[in-house]
């Protein structure tokens, strides 16, 4: 009988400790958006990631027939019990044509229901991962946003550009 006692009283005890001891951990997602100008325009191309925590906007100008890099990183506190904990941005993309002024909107989804969403505007490779953001602390996304002469015809003119950008246009 005293043996059962003392099972009851470790086994309590294991359940009511082992609640105590939830592991937190900093965890840190990459973000690398490349875009790609596969026009003969002059593009400059604002992304505006937005998380649970934080907004944060970046410029990129991109030449000709160039791409540039645009990295976002966001570091939070995880907690490693809930193994399906999932880091989705929202993301706008705001690209000017410098050449004729004007711009499109773009709003991506990246993610619905847990996949991935092609939506002809932005490509995510799985094969660029860097080995060293491939450990359980880091992840690292590479998406690729091509800007051809087909998109173009989807811009909508903006005269506002002219005071926006005024060392492009010499106001």
């Amino acid at each position: 009988m005293k043996n059962n006692y003392l099972y009851i009283i470790v086994i309590v005890g294991y359940i009511i400790f082992s609640g105590c001891g939830n592991s937190y951990r900093d965890f840190t997602n990459f973000i690398n958006y490349k875009i790609v100008n596969q026009t003969d325009k002059n593009l400059f191309c604002e992304i505006i990631n937005a998380t649970r925590d934080s907004t944060e906007t970046k410029f990129s100008f991109v030449s000709p027939n160039d791409s540039s890099d645009i990295l976002f990183s966001n570091t939070k506190k995880v907690l490693y019990r809930d193994a399906n904990l999932y880091y989705y941005p929202n993301v706008l993309f705001n690209i000017y044509n410098l050449n004729d002024t004007s711009i499109i909107t773009q709003s991506l989804i990246l993610y619905q229901n847990g996949k991935f969403i092609d939506n002809e505007w932005i490509f995510k490779n799985y094969d660029d991962k860097p080995e060293n953001y491939t450990n359980n602390a880091c992840a690292f996304n590479l998406y690729r946003l091509f800007i051809d002469t087909d998109k173009l015809s989807l811009f909508e003119k903006d005269y506002s550009m002219l005071g926006k950008f005024p060392e492009y246009y010499g106001n």
